[in-house]
């Protein structure tokens, strides 16, 4: 018997190949799994709850929960926060027992809080996100919902907005727009146009990038070599920083430039004023929020004054962000929300 597979693969040495390609992923993938590197941990944990989509590349699994924790030097936690996605595909709290959807009765006003990581909360946990303490100050009849992702765009967090509107429709919808936006759209853009045998690929290439540590390896290497993790105990967050609150507070600032470039982001803009469009007929309304102080995110402030948008600009202290890492910290989240609060008391009533 031996000798008739042997005979099999000397005439069909792509068999043999095949055959030890596929001995050698899983030999690789058991030794991985065995080392358990912290990094391709995070890196799976962090693809466990991502899917493809074939218009703005990724988003949520609907019905997925996920611990993202990365370990630095001195046995620090350089992330180490949970993401809990619900059944409608869009981040919610860690807890059934707090599920705020229940509290959308007839009276309930609701808010879609769209945009990539820094509408998502990254790095924190649910309650800690912007949404989540708008929702906080807003009160009991009003519902925010965070509908940020991690890696969306202007493309990506409208269309999410709009493809639950049907069954979760709001009053007003909030963009938060960061410089890196004309960059993802034109990636989502660039990827909604190939044929739909490539799109089938790289469902099956997400598949594997979701259940193996082979297939994290690209995703947690990027994040490896853009944000290196050689963090200790130096460098956690001063706890006199969340102590002196009245201290520190969103700084809002205008912009230098005087106009928009009409050759810049104009996937981005053009996406927004078709939202834009879409929410008035439905009667709801849209302000967006525009951090700064990046050339591009002046240019997408100035276009959506020209085009009519409500859009307001602001930069944020360091003393408000993660360190060594750029996203909103627990205080930065809630600073913004105290800043957006006042801004749409009287849209929401």
């Amino acid at each position: 018997m031996g000798r008739i597979l042997v005979n099999r693969f000397e005439k069909h040495p792509v068999l043999l190949l095949v055959g030890i390609c596929i001995l050698t992923v899983f030999f690789l993938e058991i030794c991985l799994r065995i080392a358990n590197p912290s990094i391709l941990n995070f890196g799976l944990s962090f693809r466990q709850i991502n899917r493809y989509h074939p218009k703005w590349l990724l988003d949520y699994e609907p019905n997925s929960s996920s611990w993202i924790r990365l370990r630095g030097s001195g046995n620090v936690d350089y992330q180490n926060f949970l993401i809990t996605i619900n059944e409608h595909g869009f981040r919610c709290w860690d807890r059934a027992l707090d599920n705020n959807l229940s509290d959308i009765q007839a009276g309930t006003k609701v808010i879609h809080a769209i945009g990539d990581s820094f509408t998502q909360g990254w790095g924190l946990n649910y309650e800690a996100s912007y949404p989540a303490f708008l929702d906080f100050i807003l009160g009991d009849r009003i519902r925010v919902l965070n509908l940020g992702v991690n890696g969306f765009g202007t493309i990506g967090a409208t269309g999410k907005s709009m493809a639950l509107w049907d069954k979760i429709p709001a009053v007003l919808s909030i963009y938060l727009f960061i410089s890196n936006d004309y960059d993802d759209d034109v990636r989502a853009t660039e990827h909604s146009r190939r044929p739909g045998i490539v799109h089938t690929f790289l469902d099956i290439r997400n598949w594997f990038m979701q259940h193996t540590y082979l297939g994290a390896c690209p995703h947690a290497l990027a994040y490896w070599w853009r944000w290196p993790v050689n963090v200790g105990p130096k460098d956690l967050d001063d706890r006199k920083t969340f102590c002196q609150e009245s201290q520190f507070e969103v700084r809002v600032g205008p912009p230098t430039n005087l106009r928009s470039d009409p050759n810049k982001g104009t996937m981005s803009k053009k996406a927004i004023r078709e939202y834009r469009e879409y929410l008035a007929q439905r009667g709801a309304g849209l302000v967006v929020l525009v951090l700064g102080p990046q050339d591009t995110s002046q240019d997408f402030y100035w276009f959506c004054r020209e085009d009519g948008i409500e859009a307001h600009y602001f930069t944020v202290p360091e003393e408000l962000l993660l360190k060594r890492e750029g996203h909103f910290n627990a205080l930065g989240n809630y600073q913004l929300a105290r800043f957006v609060a006042p801004l749409i008391r009287d849209k929401i009533r």
